[in-house]
């Protein structure tokens, strides 16, 4: 059926993310207010980067080492997504319920506190770094639903519009 390894591993790729596309496309306009389609945007995104840690791993390495498959699919799919959120994210600041920042800081912002511990977790254990115990912890602690959801709130908590002057918190 696939001609060569290339052709399946694009196949494999392309068919993995397009249903998580799919399903972060539902999530973005699921018609509730556009902070908490982020938040659920954010949390199916880092569930997904979560499940699917090894083969992004392995894809973020083939890119970096010049891999021309993978290359190709990170130039065509990694725009798709952050396209995505950061509509979500102006639109939030422009219904007031994001602090106004520049879009690059705010997805920056965003991603780095919602991904970097699963990316800095997962490059521990992968390692070796972190011994069985740690290893344990992190699993309980770093990679679980609740964490993500912790770590999504935390950051769009960290983007509330500043407080009025005059007014109680």
């Amino acid at each position: 059926h696939f001609k060569t390894k290339d052709v399946f591993v694009r196949a494999i790729l392309q068919q993995t993310y397009n249903d998580m596309f799919a399903s972060l496309e539902m999530t973005a306009r699921s018609g509730v207010s556009a902070l908490e389609n982020l938040r659920a945007s954010m949390n199916l995104l880092a569930r997904f980067g979560r499940d699917n840690r090894q083969l992004l791993v392995r894809l973020a390495g083939d890119a970096l080492a010049g891999d021309a498959v993978a290359m190709e699919f990170l130039r065509t799919n990694l725009p798709r997504h952050l396209e995505l959120v950061t509509g979500l994210l102006a639109q939030a600041q422009k219904q007031k319920s994001l602090r106004v920042l520049p879009l690059p800081q705010a997805l920056a912002f965003l991603v780095g506190g919602v991904a970097a511990p699963l990316l800095i977790a997962t490059a521990a254990l992968n390692s070796g770094f972190a011994p069985p115990p740690i290893a344990q912890v992190l699993e309980a602690t770093v990679f679980t639903d609740a964490a993500i959801s912790e770590r999504v709130d935390m950051a769009l908590a960290g983007m509330a519009p500043p407080a009025r002057k005059g007014t109680r918190q």
